[in-house]
């Protein structure tokens, strides 16, 4: 069972990895020329990340290519504590 102090690891975890998240969207958003730009390098730069990692599906279903890139990404190790409860 997980303890409160896990949970709030957990919380503290989620909110860094937003934070990180936030201000690289932020530094990006200063090197292109238009709004348009900013959201869609944005788009380009998190979509591939959010849905090839683990945080809708185990990455022993997936086939070896994209298990090696779900492994390796970011979201894999942000997603399996949240998920699992630390």
């Amino acid at each position: 069972m997980t303890t409160p102090i896990e949970w709030g690891l957990v919380i503290v975890l989620a909110l860094l990895f937003t934070l990180a998240i936030s201000w690289l969207s932020a530094i990006l958003g200063l090197f292109v020329k238009s709004l348009e730009a900013a959201q869609w390098t944005g788009f380009v730069v998190i979509f591939p990340l959010t849905f090839a990692s683990s945080a809708f599906v185990p990455t022993d279903t997936m086939p070896k290519a994209l298990r090696f890139f779900a492994e390796i990404n970011h979201s894999h190790t942000l997603s399996t504590p949240c998920v699992l409860g630390w």
